[in-house]
């Protein structure tokens, strides 16, 4: 009979063995029962909860967290319905959605409403589906959020999350994430990282660290942090799916940070060197004054066992501007689509690595300090429909043995360099393009350098195409042009022609 389980399971967790404790225990547990309909889907209540330790003699909080323990794994309702003969074993109430409210304001212990984040989500049971709903407020707390559980404010972006005075700290003296998660929603929220303790530094205001099956949406969120001392808005890290939509990331070191993690799989302790592919979409976003890019992502070292190795990106309409490093920089095997964005004001796009993989179509990059898009060591870019304007050095800028860049139906225009660079063996095929009002040459080729160019307009540059020293092979057809050097013997004085 389950009911003569009972003193084992008790004794074997808590060590009672009094008869008589057990006896008002089953009392205290059968009243519960009585009182509520569905026990199995309903959180043990604070008054539940110390009525049953002070039967029990316990307080301490390694009892209480025995208590937790059995009450989330469903040990502790089994048994007190085992009392009234109802087994709750698989009850759909588990499956139901749950809804949780915080309010700062609100009375200690005022029924559901809770004061803080952290307390709510102590209630919530791991087989459960919770929506915590946050009343406008700021709550200093770092936050470990439970895997599966919504996130929200009440009304978007009137909450703040903060830091508090004596923060989580890790081995290496950095601040713990204030915002630590796997599998959920987190939808609404300022998330700021601002100290009150200012010899802390903050490693990340949000770190994302889930296994293969678990998906992390962060949607209409702030994230602010404090400049060289914050150092990565969101950081991604080994086989976690995120998807980020409609958030602002600004004064951070770095806006998104997807790395590679060495020596972990699902995130816990693990044998094997790799990594397991990852997606990360970020649509919609506004990623401002980052110190050193916008978003970056690694793949790290490639594990041949393991075939699906890498990390997967997608950048979709999102702002970055007023930054002093790069927009985006991608390598060790990122395959990536940036489409739609608007890029400008800061160092341009880097793509490296032969493993690396680079779409871009549709975008804007304007005033970029730096070469807009700087593709080399290897990597592969494909660059399609996109308006690049105003580059300090070059447009693009194709660089290393083994670098494959294809451009169609671009516009480079109004830099103060050259509009195409192509040089140390990299290799380019460009067809269809506009590259004009260029300050230098249109296209250069250098050190051994492939180029292709068909049905191309060069217009009004500092010079048509430029085959430096060593340049290697250019095949021309079909390409139009007319350049502002009066020696260019393409140009035949400035006049125009075609090569």
């Amino acid at each position: 009979m389950l009911l003569d389980a009972v003193p084992e399971v008790l004794h074997g967790i808590f060590a009672v063995t009094d008869a008589v404790a057990l006896s008002q225990l089953a009392a205290t547990c059968k009243s519960i029962r009585d009182e509520v309909k569905h026990f199995a889907q309903v959180k043990i209540r604070a008054s539940h909860r110390e009525g049953l330790l002070q039967v029990l003699g316990l307080g301490n909080k390694g009892d209480i967290e025995k208590l937790r323990w059995l009450e989330a794994g469903g040990l502790l309702d089994l048994q007190v319905d085992a009392l009234t003969g109802s087994l709750l074993s698989g009850s759909p109430s588990r499956r139901e959605t749950r809804t949780l409210i915080v309010d700062r304001t609100a009375p200690f212990g005022t029924g559901e409403v809770y004061t803080t984040i952290g307390a709510a989500l102590l209630d919530t049971l791991p087989d459960a589906k919770y929506v915590i709903l946050v009343r406008p407020g700021t709550y200093y707390e770092q936050v470990t959020l439970t895997p599966g559980v919504e996130l929200a404010a009440v009304v978007p972006r009137t909450v703040t999350l903060c830091l508090p005075q004596y923060p989580v700290l890790e081995d290496t003296g950095n601040a713990s994430p204030l915002l630590w998660c796997t599998h959920g929603v987190v939808r609404g929220l300022r998330l700021c990282s601002t100290r009150t303790n200012k010899e802390v530094r903050v490693k990340s205001v949000v770190q994302v660290q889930g296994g293969v099956a678990d998906h992390m949406l962060i949607e209409d969120c702030v994230v602010e942090g404090e400049g060289a001392m914050t150092a990565t808005g969101i950081q991604l890290w080994g086989s976690s799916r995120c998807t980020v939509f409609g958030v602002e990331i600004a004064n951070v070191r770095i806006a998104i940070h997807v790395a590679a993690v060495r020596g972990t799989r699902m995130l816990v302790a693990q044998t094997l060197m790799h990594n397991i592919a990852r997606t990360v979409v970020a649509q919609k976003c506004t990623f401002t004054t980052c110190c050193r890019a916008a978003v970056e992502a690694y793949a790290g070292p490639v594990n041949p066992q393991i075939a699906e190795d890498g990390t997967n990106l997608e950048l979709t309409v999102c702002g970055i501007s007023e930054s002093k490093g790069h927009g985006v920089v991608l390598g060790e095997g990122v395959v990536a689509n940036l489409h739609g964005n608007r890029i400008s004001g800061v160092r341009g796009v880097e793509i490296f690595d032969s493993r690396t993989s680079v779409t871009l179509n549709n975008n804007q990059l304007q005033g970029c300090s730096s070469s807009s898009v700087f593709v080399h060591t290897g990597a592969s870019a494909t660059l399609e429909t996109n308006r690049i304007e105003g580059a300090a050095l070059s447009g693009v800028e194709a660089a290393g043995r083994g670098t494959r860049v294809e451009m169609r139906r671009n516009h480079v225009n109004n830099g103060t360099g050259v509009g195409v660079y192509v040089h140390d063996g990299a290799h380019l095929i460009a067809r269809d393009n506009q590259i004009t009002l260029n300050d230098r040459a249109g296209v250069e080729v250098t050190n051994n350098s492939h180029v292709e160019l068909f049905d191309n307009h060069l217009a009004h540059n500092g010079g048509c195409i430029k085959a430096g020293r060593g340049a290697g092979n250019v095949l021309k057809q079909r390409n139009s042009t007319s350049c502002r050097y009066d020696g260019c013997p393409i140009c035949y004085g400035g006049g125009g022609g075609e090569f």
